[in-house]
């Protein structure tokens, strides 16, 4: 299982960007490219979408866990009470697939 991760803001004094760190040793920087006066960088990119960013990006693996815990729950769920697969509703399928994706080392490609 990744992180726990948590949002650094204290980079942005350094220029225009946040990090996202799994303790001491990594820190993934959200940069805001080419942060202007007004606020902008590049592709119109502010610090506040730069922020959100970073925040999801943190909040990645306890949101993975919880999915996880409900993908669980549901085929408990339609495993005692429903005679159906839970692989027929569309929902239950795309957070599967987006779990499977999360969880695939493609070893760099």
């Amino acid at each position: 299982m990744p992180g726990p991760w948590h949002l650094d803001d204290l980079a942005v004094s350094q220029g225009g960007f946040y990090g996202v760190s799994a303790g001491k040793t990594m820190n993934i920087p959200i940069v805001v490219p080419g942060l202007s006066s007004e606020g902008y960088g590049v592709h119109g990119v502010t610090m506040e979408m730069a922020y959100a960013n970073a925040a999801l990006i943190a909040a990645a693996p306890e949101l993975l866990e919880a999915l996880q815990g409900i993908l669980a729950d549901v085929e408990e769920i339609y495993s005692q009470e429903y005679s159906n697969d839970p692989n027929t509703l569309d929902s239950y399928c795309k957070a599967k697939a987006t779990v499977a994706k999360a969880l695939t080392v493609n070893n760099g490609k």
